[in-house]
């Protein structure tokens, strides 16, 4: 899904021009002209997904790959077990709104200068492809080498530092409730219970998901920077599959101290958009890996939350 921007058309404009039409019981004749506040920061996206930085932009933690060469940690290596694979996650650094060619090997930023491409290695120490950034202001990476797992080597190994199955408790909203009538109210401090699904392994992040035990009413245009840690579409399928592909399992995991996980439980992520008198925000059933899509500007549906981090080897 290819998230599209669009603006409220002035419906105030709208009601002066067919003011004749108008009925005073009509709750959208007095409805105010909104515009879009969720603005797409294409390179924070990017850098949040290969290394975490502070607001300074100073460095915090590598979420993806390893630094195999002391004498340029810009260029890292991660372990994949095919050439597909590398594609699939060079694709998943960039935010929807980034154009990709076709074959997933080229990406062009779209709202600012930036660009990436992935071109496939001689087969060299396991050297599957590597992915090179030309993106002013992308910090502590310039290159990504994928290595076939089996010639990962011996001296870069280490053990995990997420558990499969464990729970780490962390924050889940990336800022707190905004101050509006249609919001429930959270606070960015609220910490929530994540349950590793995928431990991280040869510069490969760990991928952690928590599921909220109460439901939440979340416009689509209202929620502003607090959704950050929602995720969009494909990462949204990407944890149903590996999800689903064992249930029971996580149904164990998740389902420790609360029933989070069900079958027929429904889960906020970070997609929708909003056009002339409707606003949708879309969920995930993670049993099938269905979307569906709710009407969020007239109606308040409650649905739980998802939400997920990479994290790199803390070692």
């Amino acid at each position: 899904m290819k998230r599209l921007k669009y603006l409220w058309v002035g419906i105030s404009f709208l009601g002066m021009t067919l003011g004749g039409c108008s009925d005073d019981n009509d709750p959208q004749a007095d409805t105010e002209v909104l515009e879009d506040d969720r603005v797409i920061d294409e390179l924070a996206v990017l850098q949040k997904a290969l290394v975490k930085v502070d607001e300074n932009g100073k460095f915090v933690e590598r979420v993806r790959g390893v630094a195999l060469n002391p004498s340029d940690t810009t260029v890292v290596s991660m372990g994949v077990d095919s050439y597909e694979e590398a594609v699939r996650e060079f694709r998943s650094l960039f935010h929807d709104t980034t154009t990709v060619s076709t074959d997933g090997t080229k990406a062009a930023f779209v709202l600012k200068s930036g660009s990436a491409e992935l071109k496939k290695g001689d087969g060299t120490d396991g050297l599957l492809a590597f992915a090179t950034f030309d993106v002013p202001g992308l910090k502590y990476v310039s290159r990504i080498n994928f290595i076939l797992d089996s010639a990962w080597p011996e001296n870069a190994t280490v053990r995990s530092s997420y558990t499969l199955g464990a729970t780490y408790m962390f924050q889940g909203w990336t800022d707190d409730s905004p101050s509006t009538a249609v919001n429930p109210e959270f606070k960015k401090t609220d910490v929530f219970r994540y349950v590793c699904i995928r431990a991280d392994k040869n510069g490969k992040p760990a991928l952690l998901v928590a599921l909220t035990p109460t439901p939440f009413f979340l416009n689509w245009v209202f929620t502003g920077a607090s959704t950050g840690n929602l995720p969009n579409e494909d990462k949204a399928k990407e944890i149903s599959d590996i999800i689903r592909n064992n249930w029971g399992t996580y149904l164990s995991y998740f389902n420790q101290q609360e029933t989070v996980l069900k079958t027929d439980s429904e889960y906020w992520i970070d997609e929708g958009y909003y056009a002339v008198f409707t606003s949708e925000r879309y969920t995930i059933c993670l049993y099938s890996g269905k979307l569906e899509s709710w009407e969020v500007n007239w109606k308040r549906p409650d649905r739980q939350v998802m939400f997920y981090l990479e994290c790199g080897s803390r070692q």
